[in-house]
């Protein structure tokens, strides 16, 4: 055998070995490339399979505050599934949007004086107080004149981003974070006595002590404590009920029955679905006797 007939199998013995290792490689790559597509499919079909069972969550929660029934389910099983639903009354918190008329222009006084007493509460002092409340309204009304202690788009516009006021209603809590002075941490403390749908009038069945003694200087923390106390077993159902509860002045019994009522119309409910690795969160507002939510958030 001559040398060069040696090199020539030699070469094509080579030549076969890349060609087997680059079809090894493609295999690997297209098996891989397969289980990620696999992988992916399943997941999307789970995730899918979640945002229906959430959605059936929130018809299920709709049901239950129909009958004037309110449900916190932890993870209960759906077939091999898990769901949970927890459902917040917001008839008894104060309406952050309620700082300005219906007009759009004009601060209402009553609930300045309100979320004046709401932030007292929290710990605030009268420059601090002035400076969030001034702030706030200055982002819903519809000028762009700022008050005594506020902020419109002069500050905003400074800022790094700059923004602009919104000049409009707030669509949720969460918003106030853009309004200056609202730190993290006061968010936090204030979250749970405020909400951007309800009433005029607060649902006194649901509200906490802090927003029952915002309602009037003639509401103590006692008189609060009193009433909760009260209402955890016998819920109020109108005005005469207030008698039944000990260590009600007149004065807050009076201002109870002016600014109180004692059903809610608006309540968030919060839906958690997993389905296999697929999971969703639907966060909706319902309005008691309307079909449509009056806000909708997928997660």
């Amino acid at each position: 055998m001559t040398r060069a007939g040696n090199n020539q199998r030699g070469s094509i013995l080579l030549l076969v070995l890349v060609i087997v290792a680059l079809l090894s490689a493609m295999i690997v790559e297209l098996a891989f490339s397969t289980r990620v597509d696999l992988r992916l499919t399943e997941t999307f079909r789970d995730s899918t399979q979640a945002y229906y069972l959430a959605r059936g969550g929130i018809e299920v929660g709709k049901a239950f505050i129909a009958s004037d029934q309110l449900v916190n389910v932890d993870a209960f099983p759906v077939e091999d599934h898990f769901i949970s639903l927890s459902t917040k009354d917001l008839g008894g918190r104060l309406d952050l949007n309620r700082l300005v008329t219906s007009s759009g222009v004009n601060p209402d006084s009553i609930f300045i004086d309100r979320f004046t007493r709401l932030f007292t509460s929290l710990g605030l002092n009268n420059a601090e107080i002035d400076e969030r409340i001034d702030a706030l309204i200055d982002w819903i009304d519809t000028d762009n004149h700022p008050r005594s202690s506020g902020a419109e788009n002069e500050h905003y516009g400074n800022l790094n981003p700059p923004r602009s006021t919104k000049n409009a209603p707030l669509d949720r809590v969460d918003e106030i974070s853009q309004i200056r002075g609202f730190s993290p941490e006061f968010i936090d403390s204030l979250r749970p006595h405020v909400t951007v749908y309800a009433e005029a009038k607060v649902n006194i069945n649901s509200a906490t002590a802090e927003v029952l003694m915002a309602l009037s200087d003639d509401i103590d923390a006692a008189a609060a404590q009193n009433l909760i106390e009260y209402r955890q077993t016998t819920p109020l159902k109108k005005s005469a009920d207030l008698q039944d509860v000990t260590g009600l002045s007149t004065a807050a019994r009076s201002a109870l029955s002016i600014y109180g009522q004692y059903e809610s119309r608006f309540f968030e409910l919060t839906t958690r679905a997993e389905v296999n690795d697929g999971r969703r969160t639907i966060v909706a507002v319902i309005q008691k006797g309307s079909a449509n939510p009056l806000y909708l958030r997928i997660q």
